[in-house]
């Protein structure tokens, strides 16, 4: 199943952060956990999904280039915090971290802001694949900017005690 919100306004923005609880069971395509538009194609989207390999995570955004960043993990619940900042030198454009562990950081820098589309949740649209998310998604949130150091902790403290990650 995938869930479509309509248009979501974050054209005044360059950075965001999404906080999720997360599963994957199995996953034949790219599945997205969520995302707002086709990063292949689209500026100003991303998308947080799984691959085909379900132990791993990425996140992927399309400023002026496509900026990704790849996290391998074990299979089963994961909580997951990922960073976007356009602004950002090269190889910082992208970050995730895992059950609360450390930011790993890749993407090449660009300009711009994100777009105003619509915020897809559990659908392969957003990373031009087309398989449903294949999981459990305990919660999702995300800010048009980018969290504090507190913020990120307190945000996966909560979202741990929802999913049961660690």
């Amino acid at each position: 199943d995938e869930l479509q919100s309509s248009a979501v306004n974050l054209t005044g923005t360059d950075k965001i952060s999404i906080f999720t609880g997360a599963q994957g069971l199995l996953s034949l395509s790219y599945a997205n956990i969520i995302g707002n538009g086709n990063v292949n194609s689209t500026s100003g989207s991303f998308a947080l999904f799984i691959p085909s390999n379900v132990n791993s995570i990425g996140m992927l955004a399309r400023a002026t280039s496509t900026a990704t960043k790849h996290s391998a993990i074990s299979a089963g619940k994961r909580v997951i915090a990922a960073t976007v900042d356009f602004a950002a030198a090269s190889n910082s454009v992208c970050g995730i971290a895992i059950d609360g562990g450390a930011f790993a950081y890749a993407g090449v820098s660009g300009t711009g802001a994100f777009a105003n589309l619509p915020l897809t949740v559990g659908g392969g649209s957003a990373v031009g694949g087309a398989t449903s998310f294949n999981g459990n998604q305990y919660a999702i949130i995300l800010l048009s900017r980018l969290a504090t150091t507190q913020e990120i902790t307190d945000t996966e403290t909560w979202v741990n005690g929802k999913t049961g990650a660690y």
